[in-house]
């Protein structure tokens, strides 16, 4: 009983811990000079903090560099992206139209270089026009953004609550204007983008 109820208490106490690592990770991430949004992956590996360690992940990032007119886009996953679609790089949107492993083929080439460790993110584009006031965002697919989370169309920020699973084509629940932007009307074919990092915090086992 004894030990138990002590193998609990280090259990808790190392989650908590883990929990500001993770939080020291984000602000170590976001703070350093040498990585520009939206590139804030570490490319896998961890930096100790006090008695544990952190790791920042974006959905996911470049393997190989790539150069301009390149038409294979090669990650660490494409986990979690839509079998087809859009993603984006810096600023460049792709088309791909296959993934095969963690390549994604995109015909009509890269038009600008990116480098090894450059983050990559799924983009979706607006299937109907919400007009300013709509709080749901119809899309052409909703896979691999992270929802509840916040969504960037043209200069306006959308929070959206969820999505109309089973249904993966529309944001629902969504607050217009979000971080003091202006509710507009979106055409059809906008790009959609999110930028989400993840950070998690290791202590003990």
């Amino acid at each position: 009983l004894v030990t138990t109820g002590s193998d609990v208490s280090i259990n808790q106490l190392h989650s908590e811990q883990a929990l500001n690592v993770a939080e020291g990770g984000k602000e170590y991430i976001l703070a350093k000079t040498n990585r520009t949004f939206p590139n804030y992956s570490m490319q896998g590996g961890t930096i100790n903090l006090g008695d544990g360690n952190f790791k920042v992940d974006t959905p996911a990032y470049l393997t190989v560099a790539v150069a301009i007119g390149n038409t294979s886009i090669n990650v660490n996953s494409t986990s979690g992206f839509a079998a087809t679609g859009r993603i984006v790089i810096d600023s460049e949107v792709m088309i791909y139209t296959s993934i095969v492993g963690n390549t994604f083929t995109v015909p009509a080439g890269a038009t600008a270089a990116h480098t090894n460790g450059s983050a990559v993110y799924p983009v979706t584009t607006v299937s109907a026009d919400p007009g300013v006031a709509g709080t749901t965002i119809n899309v052409v697919s909703t896979t691999g953004f992270v929802i509840p989370g916040v969504i960037k169309i043209g200069s306006e920020y959308i929070y959206c609550s969820s999505t109309n699973t089973p249904l993966t084509t529309q944001f629902t629940g969504c607050i217009r204007g979000y971080k003091a932007s202006t509710p507009t009307s979106q055409a059809v074919g906008r790009s959609v983008f999110q930028y989400p990092i993840s950070s998690t915090g290791t202590v003990g086992n």
